[in-house]
């Protein structure tokens, strides 16, 4: 090959791996643009399963295993191998366009044909990374209410684990090679609040890393793979994609430099209280492997309540007055079975009662006249509503369960 022809051919591969790469980092960052924004966009639902927030600690993006986090260094990295890729092709294409140089024609073309390769794998990755994406891919994640701070912190300690005799150790599990961790627990015990959390939690990623060496053998240079998905619309069968999983499971075992950990949730989600039979079945035999959530998270509760009833005004007044008050969040702790979506119902109406002035013999009555189990809950609030409003209510239920994103109350004026 002569030198003009390299010279066409090095210009082209640096045109079409640069144009190529330029269009995905646009895509790259209106994507995390838009993923960002929804996540300070989406305020916490203003109903009364939703605790109150603390305006000044903004949402983070800092943590090592957060998706955003997680999305960025890898787009990140790609960019930087694409930069210096694009840096040696133009060094290349330079040495031969030079008059009166000696160059290697052969070698050239040699590494030509590395970026050329490297430009392919990019475009391939690329356009597959295309096909799995879909706009509701977060929605879920998203929506999950952050953890309450200061909850949770047991899940570091495996001794804190013996207060659920049906049990184990997470992290302890985590570092154990082709182990799987069943999280399990009541409707609103807080197991997806959970999965947040540990998706975003930097020791996720520091045990994973110990679990990687312990599966080596010699020479082997080992890639950690770390995903995670929030499922959300209960009910759908996809035999399509449920195959498709399982054709990358199959494909994966014969990449044995290629550890993979996945964090799913909402595979067991349904309207029961109890866990499906096939799970207790696939899952439930081991101890170790599993996690009840409603039987570790008193003490979270109680720190719950507490923090937010204590900073609220109302209360602080009433509790001067009467420090009797005090007893209500040991008494709500006793009655919540570990069931978080209740004591979230439950502490928006008793500082509803605070703000209309109620004394703790009121607050006490509005716990006792509580219904303990949510269904009741749910079927009291909606049955609260006027009949003749219902349908108009179902109707505005129906548009806000179908929508992708918060709608501004303005659209609720067209729905009638």
């Amino acid at each position: 090959m002569d030198a003009i022809t390299a010279i066409s051919l090095a210009s082209n591969i640096f045109s079409f791996i640069w144009d190529k790469w330029r269009k995905f980092e646009s895509e790259l960052l209106a994507q995390n643009v838009k993923r960002r924004a929804a996540k300070f966009a989406i305020p916490p639902a203003p109903d009364k399963s939703t605790p109150p927030q603390n305006d000044q600690n903004p949402p983070s993006f800092e943590p090592a295993m957060s998706r955003d986090c997680s999305s960025d260094s890898t787009g990140c990295q790609r960019s930087d191998e694409i930069r210096d890729l694009r840096i040696h092709l133009g060094d290349l294409l330079r040495q031969l366009s030079q008059q009166g140089t000696k160059v290697d024609i052969d070698a050239i073309m040699a590494q030509l044909a590395i970026g050329s390769e490297k430009g392919a794998r990019f475009s391939a990755e690329q356009a597959i990374l295309s096909c799995l994406c879909f706009d509701t891919m977060d929605y879920r994640y998203i929506t999950v209410t952050k953890a309450h701070e200061g909850i949770f912190t047991w899940i570091h300690e495996p001794a804190s684990f013996s207060a659920s005799p049906g049990s184990g150790s997470f992290f302890e599990c985590l570092e154990s090679p082709g182990a799987v961790y069943w999280v399990s627990g009541k409707l609103g015990s807080g197991k997806s609040t959970l999965m947040k959390c540990l998706c975003e939690l930097p020791a996720v990623w520091e045990r994973l890393m110990h679990w990687v060496p312990a599966t080596c053998q010699k020479g082997e240079q080992l890639q950690l793979v770390f995903a995670s998905f929030f499922f959300w619309n209960v009910g759908l069968e996809v035999a399509e994609l449920v195959q498709a999983i399982q054709n990358i499971f199959d494909h994966t075992k014969t990449q044995p430099t290629i550890k993979l950990c996945f964090f799913i949730d909402g595979l067991d989600g349904s309207a029961s209280s109890r866990p499906w039979n096939e799970f207790e079945k696939a899952f439930g035999g081991n101890v170790l492997q599993q996690l009840w959530v409603q039987d570790l998270t008193r003490d979270d509760i109680k720190l719950f309540v507490r923090d937010t009833l204590e900073k609220d005004r109302n209360f602080q007044e009433l509790k001067e007055d009467d420090e009797s008050c005090i007893d209500l969040i040991q008494e709500i702790s006793n009655r919540a079975n570990g069931v978080f979506l209740w004591v979230r119902l439950i502490v928006n109406s008793l500082l509803q009662g605070v703000t209309n002035a109620d004394s703790v013999v009121d607050l006490r009555r509005r716990l006792d006249t509580f219904p303990t189990d949510l269904y009741e809950v749910f079927e009291r609030e909606l049955f609260s509503v006027d009949p003749f409003y219902r349908q108009r209510t179902a109707r505005f239920f129906q548009v806000t369960l179908t929508s992708l994103e918060l709608l501004p109350l303005v659209c609720y004026w067209f729905v009638d």
